[in-house]
C-alpha cells in the first residue's frame, strides 16, 4: 500500500494529503511521510464523531490513532469547540492543532431553497419554530418536545416541524409526541432532501436547535444547519453544543441556552416569539457573521497557509 500509495502522489505530483473523518485507515498516511516516501504535509481533518470515537477507543486500536495523529503535520478540526477535544486526547500535538470552521455559500444555498414545498393549509397561518437534525440521541429532540410542551402553556399557538434523517430515533419521537398531546402542534417530515429541508428554513419564523454534547462522547462538530439559518437570516435559538457559541452569541446573533435544560430552551422560544423585533435584530447580525466570516474562500485561505508551511 505505501508503495502505491508513493506511486500515486509521484505521478500527479501531490503535495498535501488532507483526508476527512479520520479513521485507523489513515495511518498509511503517515506512515508513508514518515518513512519519506512522500516529502509533502500531512493534514487531518476532523469533524466529530471522528475524534470521539478515538477517545473511547482502548488497547492497541488507541496507541495506533495516537500513533496517527502524532505523525500529521496538523490536526484540522472543524471548530474551536472540537480543537480542545483533541487536545484531551493527545495533549502533545496542541501546537498541531489549528481549527478551521466550516463555510458555507450563502447565495448558492439560497438559491437551493426556492422550491415550491409548502405547509399544510391550515398550519400556514401559524408562528413556524423548526428543528432541523437526524432522529438521533445526540441531537436532543426529546430536549426539544418537552420544552415546547413548557411552552405551549404560555403560546399555544406556534407549531414545531422536525424535519430530519430516520436513524435510530425516529419512532420513540412519534411515541413522545403522542405522549405529550402535542399531534395537533407538531410536523414530522422523514428524509426530507436538502433543498426541501433548505425550503422549511424560509417558511419558518425561529429555528432552534437543541443538540446535547458530552466532550468525548457525542455532539456536533460545528452544526453547517446554523450557518443555513444564519443565511437565511432566521432567529435562533439553541443550546450550547460543539461550536455554537463560535456562531450564535447570546443576546448578539441569537440565544443560548444550557444543553438537557427543557424550561430554559421553552424561555428561550419565549422571548423570541414576544419580541420580533429584538428577534429580527439578532438575525441580521447572524446573518452578516455567516457572510463575513464563515465563507468557504476564507477556510480555503486557511487550508492553503496550513498547506504551504
Amino acid at each position: 500500500m505505501l508503495f502505491r500509495l508513493r506511486a500515486f502522489c509521484r505521478n500527479r505530483r501531490v503535495e498535501v494529503l488532507n483526508p476527512h473523518f479520520i479513521g485507523l485507515e489513515h495511518f498509511c498516511l503517515v506512515l508513508l511521510r514518515r518513512t519519506g516516501l512522500f516529502h509533502g504535509r500531512v493534514l487531518l481533518s476532523f469533524h466529530g464523531s471522528d475524534i470521539r470515537n478515538m477517545i473511547q477507543s482502548r488497547g492497541m486500536e488507541r496507541w495506533f490513532f495516537r500513533l496517527t495523529l502524532r505523525g500529521a503535520d496538523a490536526l484540522v478540526p472543524c471548530s474551536e469547540g472540537l480543537a480542545a477535544e483533541i487536545e484531551m486526547f493527545v495533549p502533545e500535538c496542541v501546537r498541531q492543532i489549528t481549527p478551521v470552521q466550516n463555510g458555507i455559500d450563502s447565495n448558492l444555498f439560497l438559491r437551493s431553497s426556492e422550491t415550491g414545498f409548502e405547509l399544510p393549509p391550515p398550519l400556514a397561518n401559524r408562528p413556524r419554530i423548526l428543528n432541523i437534525a437526524a432522529f438521533e440521541y445526540k441531537k436532543g429532540h426529546n430536549v426539544l418536545l418537552n420544552a415546547f410542551h413548557i411552552l405551549k402553556e404560555s403560546h399555544p399557538r406556534p407549531l414545531l416541524i422536525v424535519a430530519g434523517q430516520v436513524r435510530s430515533l425516529f419512532e420513540s419521537t412519534q411515541h413522545l409526541v403522542r405522549d405529550l398531546g402535542l399531534q395537533d402542534d407538531v410536523l414530522l417530515y422523514r428524509d426530507l432532501p436538502h433543498e426541501q429541508a433548505a425550503a422549511l428554513l424560509r417558511l419558518c419564523d425561529i429555528f432552534v436547535l437543541s443538540s446535547r454534547w458530552e466532550k468525548g462522547r457525542y455532539g456536533e462538530g460545528l452544526a453547517m444547519v446554523l450557518l443555513e439559518a444564519g443565511a437565511a437570516q432566521k432567529p435562533v435559538v439553541s443550546t450550547l453544543s460543539c461550536g455554537v457559541e463560535e456562531i450564535i452569541r447570546d443576546g448578539e446573533t441569537g440565544w443560548v441556552v444550557p444543553p438537557e435544560n427543557p424550561a430554559a430552551l421553552a424561555q428561550a422560544l419565549g422571548e423570541a416569539l414576544d419580541n420580533p423585533e429584538e428577534a429580527a435584530r439578532r438575525a441580521r447580525n447572524l446573518h452578516e457573521l455567516v457572510r463575513r466570516d464563515f465563507t468557504w474562500k476564507r477556510a480555503h485561505a486557511r487550508y492553503l497557509a496550513l498547506a504551504v508551511r
